[in-house]
């Protein structure tokens, strides 16, 4: 009777340790568990951060090559040297550069505007016909980086090239050619179609000399090689 009651109480014995010891065990792996879980947060929050910040390294040091080519109309006023104000004219623009982009918001073209010839009588007999050319360097400012919709202002500076002819009765009596300092600035809309290639419209004033400033809008593309 007495080997009965202290086998039992040994039984007791060992299935309470064991049972404590499992419990322990069990608390002890949940710990466990639950600290890898915080590193493995952890690991992934110290990732996205350092991705992050090397995405927006790369975006700082990011610089891109492109073509850029413009359709648009000028209204050109234009002062005669003989004081005489000319009538303003609509003329057809096209202009076609190249340049390059720093970190997405910053944009230098080297750009060539041509405007089709003004023509126009500033007295009973004579004609006045002007051709403009334009070689220039535009700095362009983006705003909003990250949007698909980024307004922009700009401003330039170059050299103007006119050619001027005097015709009366359909004959040239005077011709005429000069070269020019020019400056610009204009602001406008782009949209980001795809990471490399842009549309987009603008307005600009163009002071070309003394005696020959213009007004214009254009449409223009934007290619990224």
């Amino acid at each position: 009777m007495k080997k009965s009651v202290l086998t039992l109480i040994l039984l007791s014995s060992t299935t309470s340790v064991y049972a404590n010891s499992m419990k322990s065990m069990d608390h002890s792996m949940h710990t466990n568990m639950e600290t890898m879980g915080s590193m493995k947060s952890m690991g992934n929050t110290k990732t996205m951060q350092d991705m992050g910040n090397m995405e927006s390294m790369n975006n700082m040091t990011t610089s891109r090559i492109f073509i850029e080519g413009g359709l648009g109309l000028t209204s050109l006023k234009v002062k005669h040297k003989d004081g005489v104000k000319l009538k303003h004219k609509n003329l057809f623009e096209q202009n076609l550069g190249i340049g390059m982009d720093f970190n997405n918001k910053n944009l230098l073209t080297l750009k060539f505007t041509n405007l089709k010839n003004y023509k126009e009588r500033y007295n009973k007999n004579k004609d006045i016909n002007l051709k403009i050319m334009n070689l220039g360097v535009d700095y362009k400012h983006l705003f909003l980086n990250g949007h698909t919709i980024r307004p922009y202002i700009n401003g330039s500076i170059g050299l103007t090239r006119g050619k001027t002819k005097i015709m009366s009765n359909h004959k040239v009596i005077n011709k005429e050619t000069s070269t020019r300092l020019s400056t610009g600035f204009g602001a406008g809309l782009q949209a980001n179609l795809t990471n490399n290639f842009v549309v987009g419209l603008g307005a600009e004033y163009n002071y070309y000399a003394s005696d020959v400033t213009g007004l214009n809008g254009k449409a223009f593309a934007r290619y990224y090689f």
